[in-house]
């Protein structure tokens, strides 16, 4: 037969999307605005915000592993154990990037990651 309906999901939080009840509606009636994921993350509370966070550094591979690291940094040898290249190959690089940099040295994340679509990986 014709379609006079359709279904909308639930609005709300990502989670209770799967949970909570969405509704038919008629075909005609349009849909709400959809959220995106800075929305949500807008609407969460603080201390959720800094759990996600925590989770998006460890997925990504962007948590600083060196003790001691400045924040937002990376040690040069952590960088190089993640691009598994050798540390000094890494010195080498960063110095065509115009980075005087050591093993020791401490690269800003955003750099890091610049460097890394650089290199294509």
């Amino acid at each position: 037969g014709n379609q006079i309906k359709k279904y909308q999901p639930p609005q709300g939080s990502l989670l209770n999307r799967w949970t909570a009840a969405g509704k038919w509606v008629p075909l005609d009636e349009p849909d709400p605005p959809g959220k995106t994921l800075a929305d949500v993350v807008d609407n969460m509370d603080h201390a959720d915000q800094i759990a996600l966070k925590e989770i998006v550094l460890d997925k990504m591979g962007l948590r600083e592993t060196h003790p001691g690291a400045p924040d937002g940094h990376l040690q040069v040898t952590d960088l190089a154990a993640r691009l598994k290249i050798n540390p000094d190959r890494l010195v080498v690089v960063l110095t065509d990037f115009g980075l005087n940099l050591t093993t020791d040295s401490y690269v800003p994340i955003a750099t890091a990651e610049r460097l890394i679509t650089h290199l294509g990986l």
